[in-house]
């Protein structure tokens, strides 16, 4: 029952989490964590002597996801991951009882990162990638209807291209002939071989750093995918523009490195033909984002996608002669 699952740290009892985790904790305190990162749940830190977690709200079909997650794939990854302790499911959310990893230093999209820090994340993704290369067809698929999603989103274009933004002019030659067609043409590329585990929003505020090792969280989007996803969010979300330049070939050798050394040589077209689309597909989505939320209500959330899509079309114009 929906009933018995709190609607928010304020709802929070011992008594509930007792039962949540099958253990005794005593007195509770709670704190809210992570305003304005991840944007998408409810994080509470809880402690009580001798212990503490990080409760996560969210739908119920993301808290279940991101259960099975953590249950059924996070075993068989070899890369760090917070221990899952419990989930409650409702009828309208679900809350997962995490670790608390407050020793950590969250990252951070608008920041950026330091290159030992990307490249380490880097490896990261390619070991998840190479476990369940062309083995993941258990796996819901990413944009399962392209033909929805292009019919969705392409009005959000012509919108956002009316924008006062700085957008590349063979950027917006691009944007402003896209049609229906190519659209769903470029989500059918990031649907062919090779297919793999991604994480689907691997960005920098979706990672703790413990030193720099990177720890990362955020998981209910996990799909069937091409890698190209990961990648081009690794370079969009994880490097500033300045950046990125100099450190995108140490990106995608690092990544192709720890593949190969998985046993998976990575093909030639998941750089050539998938990665621009897989950063048209973000120009896109973004051009959506600020349709469908034109007045954000949390101030870091217009600097956050002002820088996602400043990057975004920086690495779409270095791509398009490929395209």
């Amino acid at each position: 029952m929906s009933d018995s699952v709190p609607s928010g740290p304020e709802g929070l009892t011992a008594v509930w989490l007792e039962a949540a985790l099958g253990r005794p904790v005593g007195p509770i305190a709670w704190e809210r964590i992570g305003a304005g990162f991840g944007l998408d749940a409810t994080l509470a830190r809880v402690t009580w002597d001798g212990g503490r977690v990080v409760a996560k709200w969210s739908s119920p079909v993301d808290g279940r996801r991101e259960e099975a997650f953590y249950r059924d794939l996070g075993p068989c990854i070899d890369v760090p991951l917070l221990t899952f302790f419990a989930a409650t499911h409702g009828e309208e959310r679900s809350v997962l009882l995490l670790e608390d990893r407050c020793d950590a230093e969250p990252g951070d999209v608008i920041a950026g990162t330091t290159r030992t820090r990307i490249l380490a994340l880097a490896g990261q993704a390619a070991r998840w990638h190479a476990r369940f290369w062309n083995a993941a067809e258990d796996l819901p698929p990413w944009r399962p209807e392209p033909e929805e999603w292009a019919r969705g989103a392409l009005p959000s274009v012509a919108p956002f291209l009316a924008r006062d933004l700085p957008i590349p002019p063979r950027v917006r030659a691009l944007l402003a002939g896209l049609a229906a067609a190519d659209l769903v043409a470029h989500l059918r590329r990031l649907a062919e071989p090779p297919r793999t585990l991604i994480h689907g929003d691997v960005h920098l505020d979706n990672v703790l750093f413990d030193g720099d090792t990177p720890i990362v969280i955020d998981w209910p989007g996990h799909r069937r995918g091409s890698p190209a996803i990961d990648l081009a969010r690794l370079l969009v979300e994880g490097l500033t523009v300045q950046q990125r330049p100099a450190l995108q070939p140490e990106v995608l050798d690092a990544w192709a490195a720890a593949l190969e050394a998985q046993g998976v040589t990575a093909p030639a077209s998941v750089i050539q033909e998938a990665l621009p689309s897989a950063v048209l597909w973000m120009v896109v989505a973004t051009a959506r984002w600020y349709t469908r939320d034109p007045h954000p209500a949390h101030p870091r959330e217009e600097p956050l996608r002002a820088a996602v899509i400043t990057r975004a079309m920086a690495l779409l114009e270095e791509l398009l002669q490929p395209m």
